[in-house]
Parts: C-alpha cells; structure tokens; sequence
C-alpha cells in the first residue's frame, strides 16, 4: 500500500500533530441564549394584561358585579396559571416587594349604582374566588377605577369596559 516505511511515518506524524494541535487550542466559545429565570415586573404585567376577565362570554350585565362560579372556571382554566406564576415569582414570601392588584372596572353609562362601586365590587368578587382557589390574601389587593382607566379605542360606555384586570405593584 505505501511506498516506503518513511511515507507512512509521515502520515501519523501529520495526523498525530494535527490532533495535538486542535487538542491543545481552545475551543471557539459557545454562544447560550439563556432565557432569563425571572421574568422582569414588566414582562410579568404584560402577560397579566392578557388575563383580564370580561365577565363571562358576553361581558358583565350591566350593575353585575359578581363573578359566577362556571364563568371563574372557564376563565380559570386557561389564565389561572399565568396569575398563580407571577404571584409565586414576585410575591413569594411575607418581605416580597409586590402584591397582585386586582382592578374592577365599570362602563361611563349612568345607572342606579355608581360606576365606583361596581368597579370595587367586581374586583372584591375576583379577590374572593381568588381565595377559594388557594391564592394567599397577603398576596392580593382589589381596587375600583370606576370608569377612570378606559379601554383606547372603545366607547367609553360600551360594554367591554365593564372588566377585572391584574398587575403586579410595590407593596406598600
């Protein structure tokens, strides 16, 4: 096969500086995209901005504030997860910096009671089935905006005002 015993002595030592060689150099680095563990507060009240509950499929009747317990199902089933995730990652323990607020919203239509009150009503009945789904209270605090933080784009009186919304906030 080879000529000579010197042709074949030449090829291992070729072949064996070749691999000392690649052995001795470093290797190029490796370049991870590490998705980060923690999500920052804002990318956690980005996605709680897509769980916002519109009182069942055709939105809250109007001065209903009540959350009914198959309409909290069916919205739990897809979004609960989200919540409970954020909640455990940023309100964790007793000296967490953040709570999730609840935020009842109402429509800008004039009625026999007021938007302020339906907005706090709703967000005190999710605060509540909240709890009966073991989500910790010290974790949670409702608030009503009446008809103070609309929807853009939408009439102020139409009914997808009519809303619960989630965020996480400082602790204060």
């Amino acid at each position: 096969m080879f000529q000579n015993k010197n042709s074949l002595k030449l090829i291992l030592f070729s072949l064996f500086a070749i691999f000392v060689m690649n052995c001795a150099s470093d290797p190029p680095p490796v370049k991870k995209t590490v998705a980060s563990a923690v999500p920052t507060v804002e990318e956690a009240n980005e996605a709680l901005a897509r769980v916002t509950y519109s009182g069942g499929p055709s939105g809250y009747e109007p001065y209903t504030y009540a959350v009914d317990e198959s309409q909290f199902n069916s919205w739990a089933l897809t979004n609960l997860p989200t919540v409970i995730k954020y909640v455990d990652s940023f309100a964790k323990t007793a000296d967490s910096k953040y709570i999730l607020e609840i935020k009842g919203h109402a429509d800008s239509a004039k009625g026999r009671v007021s938007n302020s009150t339906l907005a706090t009503r709703r967000a005190k009945s999710f605060y509540d089935r909240l709890i009966k789904a073991k989500v910790p209270k010290e974790k949670l605090k409702y608030v009503g905006a009446s008809a103070n933080e609309p929807i853009p784009g939408i009439e102020a009186d139409a009914r997808a005002q009519r809303r619960v919304t989630f965020r996480l906030i400082p602790k204060s």
